[in-house]
């Protein structure tokens, strides 16, 4: 949904004096943040409770969307 609320770990629009090294290394760690939330449930202003299945198959496709967009990532 365009234009709705991202978790604050995520939100770059603020950011300036991008290192694409540091950017890339932060993006992986993030990843693997989410990959280790292992609780059932997560809480998402947007959607409310949701599944932590569903949590991250939401991550997963907006991260993608981001580096199709900038053609970082070819399918």
């Amino acid at each position: 949904m365009k234009n709705s609320y991202s978790p604050s770990i995520l939100r770059t629009s603020n950011t300036t004096n991008i290192n694409f090294n540091d950017e890339k290394k932060k993006l992986i760690s993030q990843i693997v943040d989410v990959s280790k939330f292992n609780k059932s449930y997560r809480y998402t202003p947007l959607h409310g409770l949701i599944k932590n299945k569903t949590f991250k198959k939401n991550i997963e496709a907006h991260i993608k969307y981001h580096l199709y967009q900038f053609d970082a990532l070819i399918s």
